[in-house]
């Protein structure tokens, strides 16, 4: 890996910030093939990666360790296939505007798409999504994984991660002492495979791996810690983690008690229509007798003066007893309520949303389906957790005489844990899209 640096500036044309640069050398000089990075958010780990990915991809002679004809692989997982994709576009604007012309020479246009960059030497970079299925028998010289702490899937969980990098390591085994590994994330649970080779790491039980750990502003020198001062207050535990690249164990309580109850509005069950506000409207639906409520929320971003205020104006609950509920009856209720609030669109996740999304058609609302990622929940529960410590949302006060009676529906439901339920979820995923929609 030397001359890493050099490439980059001088044949790439990056200008990497010092702190980049120290990372870059520390992980050269360590001598070790596995560098584990655990950098805070905004450190430009996929600017890195890119270099590396390219310098393997065109310094090293690996022509002993492969047949006559075999094509070099430089694997880049991640944990979504657009996160994958975008590492590839970035490896191909790096390459594609570079001033050293020979080196973009190298790259065979017509031959690469948009999962891979293919290079008239036989090397080929290639970004996928987090599988083991698709890694096998390729002969990889260089494993990047992307953003690893939050390597899961809705199938597998945290398992995803550790069966991926069980599946890559063979493959890095063709080259010996020249088969390197490149693992890069902001921390998230103490749990999956970068937790797991960060504890390898940083314990010295494994020797081969290297661990670098800084916050955001010792990396990426356009931000300082003062200028985070607003993060910090608004939410210290994220903030630690995804700026100052701590673990966190996250034992404690998501919100604050103290912190909710002042952002509730005392008395207030609901709020009218208001003509002028732009409502939008959120559901968690869940249909099982005895099981999680069925839960509907209305909201809108209210402005006065430089003060921004993320207002709850309508929260709906349903929730069978014994027997499933009747959706037909939930539809029309939420229908209603969309009529009432002059709303066209209701977002939800992905539970349903064939049926739900039929249902509601029929009643004049789109359906407008946003599957919980673990990029999608962060951002839903860290927009709420902001906005709960920063007292910029307007909570309804909990009340049973809210919640709707329905034909086999518990009329008398635990007040406290449906309002929590509805409020976290369906008042973060508007305080969300409040946000997004801002002008």
């Amino acid at each position: 890996m030397k001359g890493l640096v050099t490439l980059a500036r001088k044949r790439l044309g990056v200008q990497l910030w010092p702190g980049q640069v120290e990372v870059l050398e520390a992980s050269i000089s360590s001598g070790r093939r596995k560098w584990l990075w655990c950098l805070g958010r905004r450190s430009g780990k996929g600017i890195m990666a890119a270099v590396v990915a390219v310098h393997n991809a065109v310094v090293p002679d690996y022509s002993m360790y492969l047949r006559p004809g075999e094509r070099r692989y430089i694997v880049a997982v991640a944990t979504r296939l657009e996160q994958a994709r975008e590492f590839i576009r970035t490896v191909r604007e790096l390459l594609a505007a570079a001033p050293d012309a020979d080196l973009r020479n190298l790259v065979d246009t017509d031959a690469s798409t948009a999962d891979e960059v293919v290079f008239r030497t036989g090397v080929v970079i290639r970004s996928m999504p987090c599988t083991s299925r698709s890694t096998r028998g390729l002969a990889i010289s260089l494993v990047i994984l992307d953003e690893a702490a939050w390597m899961q899937t809705s199938d597998e969980g945290f398992a995803a991660g550790r069966q991926v990098w069980r599946a890559l390591l063979p493959s890095l085994a063709q080259f010996g002492e020249q088969g390197y590994a490149v693992v890069t994330s902001t921390p998230y649970w103490q749990m999956g495979i970068f937790w797991d080779l960060y504890q390898q790491g940083a314990s010295g039980a494994a020797s081969d791996i290297f661990v670098i750990q800084r916050p955001t502003w010792q990396v990426n020198r356009t931000i300082t810690r003062e200028s985070l001062e607003s993060e910090f207050l608004a939410d210290p535990e994220y903030a630690r983690r995804e700026y100052g690249a701590e673990w966190i164990e996250g034992a404690g309580a998501f919100l604050d008690s103290v912190a909710v109850n002042d952002c509730v509005v005392k008395s207030r069950k609901a709020l009218p229509f208001v003509l002028g506000n732009r409502y939008l409207a959120a559901a968690d639906p869940a249909f099982a007798g005895g099981g999680d409520a069925f839960t509907f929320a209305v909201g809108h971003r209210a402005k006065s003066g430089e003060e921004t205020r993320f207002v709850i104006d309508r929260v709906e609950a349903w929730r069978g007893r014994k027997s499933p509920l009747n959706s037909d009856t939930v539809l029309d209720d939420i229908a209603a309520l969309a009529k009432e609030y002059r709303i066209t669109s209701v977002v939800s996740d992905q539970y349903a949303v064939v049926p739900l999304s039929d249902g509601l058609r029929r009643r004049g609302v789109v359906l407008t389906s946003q599957p919980l990622t673990n990029e999608l929940k962060a951002d839903i529960y860290g927009s709420l957790k902001r906005a709960v410590n920063l007292h910029e949302v307007e909570l309804l006060a909990a009340d049973s005489r809210t919640w709707p009676t329905l034909p086999g529906a518990d009329a008398r439901a635990p007040v406290w844990s449906v309002w929590m339920e509805s409020t976290t979820t369906a008042a973060g995923r508007i305080r969300s899209s409040c946000s997004m929609t801002a002008s």
